[in-house]
């Protein structure tokens, strides 16, 4: 017996976001469970680096600071 786990979890995945019922709320960003989702947001929260909000091209990227003062600096040129 083959088992495809990623196909598997597709379909479940499918059936959560069409509220089946039995099923997690299903986060299609992350592709988790909302509530993970938010114990994710709760420990990124938590990290001792602060969590800096960049937007590119209509896409936001999420970056940890480790380096003091790091998001004053000029962004280097693309």
């Amino acid at each position: 017996m083959i088992l495809d786990v990623y196909h598997s979890y597709l379909g479940l995945a499918a059936l959560s976001i069409m509220k089946q019922p039995g099923l997690k709320p299903l986060d299609s960003t992350l592709c988790v469970s909302v509530a993970q989702r938010q114990r994710i947001m709760h420990l990124r929260k938590d990290a001792s680096a602060p969590l800096q909000t960049y937007s590119k091209h209509g896409h936001q990227f999420f970056i940890h600071e480790v380096e003091s003062g790091a998001a004053s600096r000029p962004a280097p040129r693309e």
